[in-house]
């Protein structure tokens, strides 16, 4: 897998481990209205009207996407059905998404997951008065689980990508990891306005005290940060190699360049960076090199 590839795919995992996050949330929130309807599970109490009544396929919007899942559904006395206000909420999409997972965001960064909860509920209309402490504690336990997961239990992992992103409004500091599959897994985020040299031992110095073997060799896949490099190499030595994103290489090069030779270089560049070995790629680029000091030395 290109180092590239590994780079587009950082915002997708974020926004999937995000909306894993929102669903849980909704999904305890639908189960908390079915109690205060129709009353704990396995407990018959004849004085009420509304009693459980299986579930049944549907979806939530999430992100602006629609999202299926298994909904609860309630009857009354007389077996009509009676409609969850929650799951209503859930599906109508909010004129504000961003200011919904914002504060959900920087509770996962920063693990206060209880302002996130409200404040992501509250989003929806469902008021702070509705969502009580009992369900603030066991939803942000699921949370806990989910984003402080240990790393250990993972599949063999090949690589470990560290990059500053924007989501959402957030600047985010992830590490995504390849496991042997190719399959990705954000390893974790943390909320920081630079790739500073602090945030980015957090994260790391986190990554480890979850399970994250150090010592094993891996691919550790960077921008050219000297913060970044530094946290790296304090971790872990010079037992794992660096491989410099050629994705931020690229866009680099390209920032400095008019417009007329952009198209160039990104062809030189690419041609290059196909290739199959050490050797055939460095003569393409030295004269790449040459070619650019012509243009532009800066670049």
């Amino acid at each position: 897998m290109a180092a590239a590839d590994v780079i587009r795919g950082v915002s997708d995992e974020i926004e999937r481990l995000v909306g894993e996050a929102g669903l849980r949330i909704m999904q305890a929130v639908m189960q908390a209205e079915v109690e205060s309807l129709a009353g704990p599970k396995g407990r018959h109490e004849p004085d009420r009207p509304i009693t459980r009544w299986g579930r049944q396929g549907g979806y939530v919007v999430l992100a602006g996407r629609k999202v299926r899942v298994k909904r609860p559904r309630l009857r009354d006395e007389d077996g009509g059905e009676v409609a969850l206000k929650s799951y209503g909420r859930f599906q109508a999409p909010p004129r504000r998404q961003q200011s919904i997972y914002r504060p959900l965001i920087r509770g996962i960064s920063t693990r206060k997951y209880a302002p996130a909860i409200e404040a992501f509920t509250e989003g929806y209309g469902i008021s702070k008065s509705a969502v009580s402490r009992e369900f603030i504690e066991a939803t942000s336990g699921e949370l806990e689980t989910l984003c402080e997961r240990r790393i250990d239990t993972l599949d063999r992992l090949a690589v470990l990508m560290i990059d500053g992103q924007h989501f959402a409004g957030e600047c985010l500091v992830v590490a995504l990891g390849v496991d042997a599959t190719g399959r990705k897994h954000v390893l974790g985020l943390v909320q920081g306005a630079t790739e500073n040299a602090v945030v980015v031992q957090q994260l790391l110095d986190d990554l480890v005290q979850r399970g994250l073997d150090a010592k094993r060799p891996m691919l550790i896949v960077i921008d050219g940060s000297k913060a970044l490099r530094k946290a790296v190499q304090q971790t872990f030595g010079e037992r794992c190699p660096v491989q410099r994103c050629q994705l931020h290489k690229r866009r680099n090069v390209m920032a400095l360049l008019a417009e007329e030779h952009q198209g160039s270089a990104e062809q030189r560049l690419r041609a290059a960076y196909s290739t199959a070995g050490y050797a055939e790629a460095r003569r393409p680029l030295l004269a790449t090199v040459a070619w650019l000091e012509k243009i532009n030395p800066s670049a």
